[in-house]
């Protein structure tokens, strides 16, 4: 039997397709291995650390404390759990922020803390004095810029000042100036007094 020259051909690439499935069967099969990302690796960590930050005058204008705080050079942030801080005013009371955690932004380990992010059941009060009412709020979520004892959320606030409770998404507040600002969606209850 002789083949012609098209049987020949087709003929060919049949072996060499046999040949071609038959390598690649037999060829381990190479799975791609997800890439690893090494976590975040903490410079440093401390136990019930307190950090006081110090005006030109002497006064003490701000203190933030911690059940603890870890470190991360990388990430250049300071991670809390259960943060609290203190914004000193001369004539005032102090503002005190309670939160579950939070996350500290700054350039190194010894810069000052330009934001810190209150996360989870956060509460931020002064405590009353003869002329003004104690004031509250509540919120999930709370940006805190030390430097400027100012304060920002997205989230629902509840803001409580005396017996006057009021409600809103989103708030801005200076600390220094004792200004709070609902944003919108406001809802609230005035009692006379």
């Amino acid at each position: 039997m002789t083949l012609s020259y098209s049987q020949l051909l087709i003929l060919s690439l049949l072996i060499a397709l046999l040949v071609l499935l038959t390598l690649t069967w037999l060829q381990p099969i190479a799975v791609p291995q997800p890439v690893a990302l090494s976590p975040a690796v903490a410079e440093w960590f401390a136990l019930n650390a307190t950090s006081t930050t110090i005006a030109e005058n002497g006064q003490a204008k701000h203190q933030v404390s911690a059940e603890r705080l870890t470190y991360y050079d990388q990430l250049q942030e300071t991670a809390f759990i259960k943060p609290k801080a203190l914004v000193f005013n001369p004539d005032l009371p102090p503002w005190q922020l309670t939160a579950v955690q939070g996350v500290a932004y700054h350039q190194s380990a010894l810069e000052e803390m330009r934001e810190i992010d209150l996360m989870g059941q956060v509460v931020i009060w002064r405590e009353a004095t003869k002329e003004l009412p104690r004031s509250e709020m509540q919120t999930e979520f709370l940006k805190f810029f030390p430097e400027k004892n100012y304060v920002e959320s997205d989230q629902l606030v509840i803001f409580k000042h005396g017996q006057n409770v009021m409600s809103g998404i989103g708030m801005w507040a200076d600390l220094t100036k004792q200004q709070v600002q609902l944003l919108s969606d406001i809802k609230g209850k005035y009692v006379q007094e």
